[in-house]
């Protein structure tokens, strides 16, 4: 998608040139109660937040592509969310956890709904799809513990997590 936004904006900012050149396009001021301007994003803002909604953390893997990216953290590595799909309807388990991995994706449960993660990167390795690994990736190899987790705001905070303990060993925190 990336690839063909910047082959159509290099398209539209041609045409935009070629038309201020020719004089068809008259230049309009742009008034001030609509403008909007965005925060400079930070890598800080790719760290996802399981108890947030699961169209949320979509949209925030999608926005944040190719940087600054999406992460969450497996047993203190950094693990980055490449790309996912929404995963269904909540299950009432808790934020974080994983419900289940099959050739589709990993399964991991958010505030509202849940999140299949279709392809991601371990720290110091190449991108993979999930799927690929689902078959050594299941429910039953899951186990739970207590850790502390840095926040944006520097402090630090008592955590649950969820983690298998088999393939790559995916760690999700939640609050």
């Amino acid at each position: 998608m990336f690839s063909k936004l910047e082959k159509l904006g290099a398209e539209a900012i041609l045409d935009t040139v070629r038309g201020l050149e020719a004089g068809s396009i008259v230049p309009e001021k742009q008034g001030q109660t609509t403008t909007a301007y965005a925060k400079m994003l930070r890598k800080e803002m790719g760290n996802l937040d399981f108890t947030r909604d699961a169209a949320s953390l979509l949209r925030l893997i999608r926005g944040l592509d190719p940087w600054p990216g999406t992460f969450t953290y497996l047993h203190g590595k950094l693990l980055k969310i490449k790309q996912a799909t929404e995963g269904g309807e909540a299950s009432g388990k808790v934020p974080g956890e994983i419900l289940a991995a099959d050739s589709r994706g990993i399964f991991v449960q958010t505030g509202a709904g849940a999140l299949c993660i279709t392809a991601l990167q371990p720290e110091g390795k190449k991108a993979m799809a999930t799927g690929s690994a689902a078959p050594r990736c299941s429910r039953e190899t899951a186990y739970s513990a207590v850790g502390t987790q840095r926040t944006r705001d520097k402090t630090e905070r008592r955590v649950s997590c969820t983690a298998t303990t088999d393939w790559i060993g995916l760690t999700f925190w939640y609050s």
